[in-house]
């Protein structure tokens, strides 16, 4: 066989008829009569090499993807960019879609994972240190299915609603809150205390059949009021128990009716008193 040549017209190869290359034919060039193969069938890689930029177009000339030389690689969507690389790092054009149970994993350990898993959606910190969310704006914004705020942050305080109302406000001084606090909502069981103090001398729970305010310090349990008195009243905050006016008489009941009364003297009793 001749050692080489120059061809100075085309070579004609028909359908299935091989371009071969290789000591082993590991590489061919065919149509097949319906598609055309660049077909690498050794052991190494297929090494596609360009002095400048490589593109790949369709016939109408449109953008598959454009590899530039020290620049960007394109990958295009009906000619589009879609995905562009940069210095540092990858330009995203347009929504990324993953299946469910597939993740965003984020840092050397995967240690942020974003995922859906088919029924709930999930930001998962799996490493050991804090979940931190951080906005540069006024503030951070947690709203539900129907665009109601839920959790809103200001610049130093945050508010929790139910619907569009406010429940629970942070202020410089604590909390403050609208509406009711129950057992379930703070999710105390039988048992389970709220507990007030250094050594948590206050105490304040149910026990299964008893509620209790204890006090397990040193010092009083005191009762304070601003207004005129304090009252004792039953269940239903229908009838008085004892009554203690401020500047003036403290008074015991029996089934809403006055019995003993303080005076400046001494006591008034209404009915008997027996020994």
């Amino acid at each position: 066989p001749k050692a080489g040549g120059t061809l100075t017209g085309d070579v004609s190869h028909g359908d299935n008829v091989k371009a071969k290359f290789g000591a082993g034919d590991d590489l061919k060039i065919y149509h097949d009569g319906t598609d055309s193969y660049i077909s690498d069938a050794g052991t190494g890689s297929l090494i596609v090499r360009a002095s400048d930029s490589i593109k790949l177009q369709s016939s109408g000339a449109e953008y598959y993807f454009q590899g530039i030389k020290d620049g960007a690689v394109k990958i295009y969507h009906n000619n589009a960019e879609k995905l562009v690389t940069t210095s540092t790092g990858i330009d995203v054009t347009g929504n990324i879609d993953l299946a469910d149970n597939g993740k965003l994993l984020l840092g050397a350990g995967d240690d942020l994972q974003i995922y859906h898993d088919g029924s709930n959606s999930y930001i998962e910190d799996a490493g050991s240190g804090f979940l931190v969310l951080k906005t540069a704006a006024t503030g951070l914004l947690v709203q539900n299915g129907s665009g109601q705020n839920v959790i809103q942050t200001g610049g130093n305080d945050v508010t929790i609603r139910y619907g569009s109302a406010t429940k629970l406000a942070t202020t410089s001084t604590g909390v403050d809150v609208t509406g009711e606090i129950t057992a379930d909502g703070l999710a105390l069981g039988d048992n389970e205390k709220a507990t007030f103090g250094a050594g948590d001398d206050l105490k304040i729970y149910h026990n299964g059949t008893n509620s209790i305010v204890a006090d397990t310090g040193t010092g009083l349990l005191s009762l304070q009021s601003n207004g005129s008195e304090v009252a004792i009243y039953d269940a239903t905050n229908s009838q008085n128990m004892a009554r203690f006016l401020i500047g003036a008489e403290a008074r015991l009941f029996h089934n809403g009716s006055s019995k003993l009364a303080t005076t400046s003297t001494g006591v008034d009793v209404t009915g008997n008193v027996d020994l």
